[in-house]
């Protein structure tokens, strides 16, 4: 693989809120569950699925929900984490659009080097089963 040229900026919680805000757009705009069977393959092998377990998941695990919940959002919502990656990078989105090919691999992979990358996707994965909990609550009765 080649030398990594350009570095992430250490994750924090404003890209927590971000890293929400995409999926809840991806749930919306895909109207299938995707992610949500990502997550869930991710834990297969769990006999009863609870957060605790997801928690504690083995770090190779969390690392493929990672790659996989990023790939699904490039793919769906590309200008969108097109934005978040050059915030990360801490660079406009013009100098972003001239970085070469290979760079959403390459933050994609710093962010899964990361070190707060497994409390970070942790929460990914809680907040995508909460959106799919409140999806499937029944909706009132109220018409306009």
């Amino acid at each position: 693989m080649s030398t990594k040229t350009h570095t992430i900026r250490k994750l924090t919680r404003k890209d927590r809120k971000v890293l929400t805000s995409l999926i809840k757009k991806v749930s919306e705009k895909t109207q299938n569950d995707k992610l949500l069977g990502i997550i869930q393959e991710s834990y297969s092998s769990k006999k009863d699925f609870n957060e605790e377990e997801a928690i504690n998941a083995s770090k190779a695990s969390l690392i493929r929900l990672c790659f996989e919940l990023l790939n699904t959002l490039i793919d769906v919502l590309d200008e969108d984490v097109s934005v978040w990656f050059a915030d990360l990078l801490n660079v406009s989105m013009e100098d972003y659009d001239k970085l070469p090919l290979s760079i959403e691999a390459e933050v994609i992979q710093q962010i899964l080097e990361s070190d707060e990358v497994t409390d970070f996707f942790s929460f990914a994965s809680q907040t995508f089963n909460s959106i799919q909990r409140f999806k499937t609550q029944p909706k009132s009765g109220k018409t306009k």
